[in-house]
């Protein structure tokens, strides 16, 4: 599947209101050592399992023109990175990063979280770090199977996806573990299932995902009628794509969208230079005043709806 993708937008400022406003993105570089305005970065090294809270605090996250979430170093390892201003997106959106995959385990992912229906709090945002190991520090419900493991709690939802380089059946023993895995999956996180359709391998992609150097993506989220379809695109020109459904999707919550990544027995390195999001959004309450502090948001006009994704089928994955 072939997507030339074309956006014109003009960059404006502009006041939020509590209006669905198209447009508003999280266009983030991790280009230089200075923490960026509006983010929270958290995680441990050197955890002694997967049940293991505590343990050495990170590394130093940036480092090099890059936010390293994992290091070759240490045992069991978990981090994320969330921006710390919510809205709730009323239709459609798209979201794109370019990262580094070293081949070991476990992954990365890019997620949007809801935590207890609304804003994170002081006291909950430690919500937004989840699990090492498979759960690839993406937090999770705590009504989720499997249970076991930290990262997981109440009140949490939202949806994360993942690029996994580990196979691991979280302690159920039904596969064999295995570490020549690559797999892309879109991640319901209130019951930590995949949805259908959203998985695909990627073991052998000569130009994407594990060991290809820098690589770049964008998840394109489309709601037709009570429908969410969403297209991944991939490549150097984000030339190929595959698509699914969800026909039990929750959008028009408020969420923080982040990055995250966890290592288990065996370690790996996981970079992020960019990350961005392009969507209709209402911002929720405070979040102007917010913006005028420092958040650094861009407010970005959509000219077109369909300039997200123009798609032109060349090719699909299994």
């Amino acid at each position: 599947m072939k997507t030339t993708c074309a956006a014109a937008v003009a960059v404006s400022i502009a006041v939020l209101s509590s209006q669905a406003t198209p447009g508003w993105v999280i266009d983030q570089q991790f280009t230089n050592s200075t923490p960026p305005a509006g983010w929270i970065f958290q995680g441990f090294s050197n955890l002694a399992s997967q049940y293991d809270e505590g343990g050495v605090p990170a590394h130093e996250f940036l480092t090099g023109g890059f936010l390293r979430l994992t290091t070759t170093e240490g045992g069991y390892q978990r981090s994320s990175g969330f921006y710390t201003s919510d809205w709730t997106w009323s239709h459609d959106w798209s979201m794109e990063g370019e990262f580094r995959c070293i081949p070991g385990a476990d992954g990365l992912a890019f997620s949007w979280v809801c935590i207890d229906g609304g804003m994170v709090a002081s006291n909950t945002a430690y919500k937004l770090l989840g699990g090492p190991g498979g759960f690839l520090g993406v937090p999770r419900n705590s009504l989720a199977v499997p249970l076991y493991g930290c990262g997981a709690y109440a009140g949490v939802s939202g949806y994360s996806l993942q690029f996994d380089t580990y196979r691991d059946d979280f302690g159920g023993g039904k596969m064999p573990q295995d570490t020549n895995y690559a797999t892309v999956r879109f991640r319901n996180l209130s019951w930590w299932t995949d949805v259908p359709g959203s998985t695909s391998n990627f073991l052998g992609e000569p130009t994407f995902f594990v060991n290809c150097g820098w690589v770049n993506f964008r998840l394109v989220q489309e709601m037709i009628g009570p429908t969410a379809h969403f297209t991944f695109l991939w490549g150097t020109n984000l030339e190929n794509s595959y698509a699914w459904d969800d026909h039990s999707y929750s959008g028009n919550l408020p969420a923080l969208f982040g990055v995250s990544a966890g290592c288990g027995g065996y370690q790996a390195t996981h970079d992020v230079r960019m990350f961005r999001v392009y969507a209709d959004i209402v911002p929720e309450p405070g979040m102007a005043a917010a913006a005028i502090l420092g958040f650094g948001l861009l407010v970005t006009k959509r000219k077109n709806r369909r300039a997200l994704a123009q798609c032109g089928h060349r090719r699909s994955r299994p």
